[in-house]
């Protein structure tokens, strides 16, 4: 008889990334003559994962030993904040290609960053996540669980062109949902829009940082919508088919027009039997996200 499928508990891609990224620092990262020199190709940028890691380390110590960053405990205690007042960016009507959609959509997407104490070596290193922009103040949305890490000692962000700067505060969050509206130190960045309800099937693109494969763009439909169970609570969800991984935690899903339609959060895996207690046979991910109308849920109209 044919063994019955079994399913995994869901994976909480920021955890995973945290527990599964904070030993690699510790190895010694290619530099200078060391490093392999990425050659240009026309109307794509070429993204130096290694070049990504070593400016956010060395930024995030500099701005926290400088006193400017906000420490992880003062962040966890502002998750109680129900809602906050966002200017609304302004959606864009015009239908792109898949490859101007990158280019557009990609300067709004950060790479938020965990500063955290190894325990193997004693210093200092980060481990990414993902989050976007919302508002030109330096107002982003990422993850609940990327915030709500009590052994971190900050929270920094990189935007699109290099910059590395601090996460001030939070400005509104839900567990439930699991979103944090963040308030970064920067202004003048370029936001997206946000738009509720994208219908099953229509297009679902993605921008976020797999395993620290930084702008990594994927692109799927919008498969389903369902219920799904986060802090003893049932809420809806948002599924996809465009991949991502650990470290997409807050990662952008937006439609053919740039506008977002919900954020990575979690993935479950399904396997189709299991033999003495480990699981074998993967047969599929379904990869879940938060919809965009619990986003739009804790902002207030301004």
């Amino acid at each position: 008889m044919s063994a019955l499928p079994s399913f995994s508990r869901a994976r909480t891609i920021g955890a995973l990334a945290i527990l599964a990224l904070a030993a690699v620092p510790c190895a010694r990262l290619a530099t200078g003559a060391e490093a392999a020199k990425p050659q240009p190709r026309a109307g794509s940028p070429v993204i130096d994962d290694g070049q990504i890691l070593r400016v956010l380390e060395a930024r995030a110590n500099q701005l926290r030993d400088a006193g400017k960053t906000t420490p992880m405990a003062d962040l966890i205690g502002q998750l109680g904040r129900a809602s906050c007042e966002v200017p609304p960016a302004k959606p864009s009507a015009r239908p792109a290609s898949a490859e101007e959609l990158y280019e557009r959509c990609r300067k709004s997407v950060l790479v938020l960053a965990s500063l955290y104490k190894c325990e193997k070596c004693g210093r200092n290193h980060v481990s990414p996540a993902t989050g976007f922009v919302i508002g030109e103040s330096g107002i982003a949305v990422t993850n609940y669980h990327v915030v709500n890490n009590s052994k971190n000692l900050t929270l920094v962000a990189m935007t699109a062109d290099g910059a590395v700067v601090a996460v001030k505060s939070v400005l509104a969050a839900k567990a439930a949902y699991d979103v944090a509206i963040v308030q970064l130190d920067a202004t003048g960045l370029v936001p997206l829009a946000l738009t509720p309800r994208a219908p099953v099937g229509s297009d679902a693109f993605i921008i976020s940082h797999p395993d620290r494969r930084f702008y990594t763009f994927g692109k799927g439909i919008v498969a389903r919508y369902g219920m799904m169970v986060r802090e003893k609570q049932r809420v809806p969800m948002l599924q996809i088919t465009a991949d991502y991984a650990r470290g997409s935690s807050g990662g952008p899903v937006f439609n053919g027009t740039g506008e977002v339609i919900g954020m990575a959060s979690s993935t479950v895996s399904v396997y189709y039997g299991e033999e003495h207690g480990k699981q074998e046979d993967f047969q599929m991910a379904f990869d879940q996200c938060v919809p965009a109308e619990q986003i739009l849920e804790l902002i207030k109209p301004k």
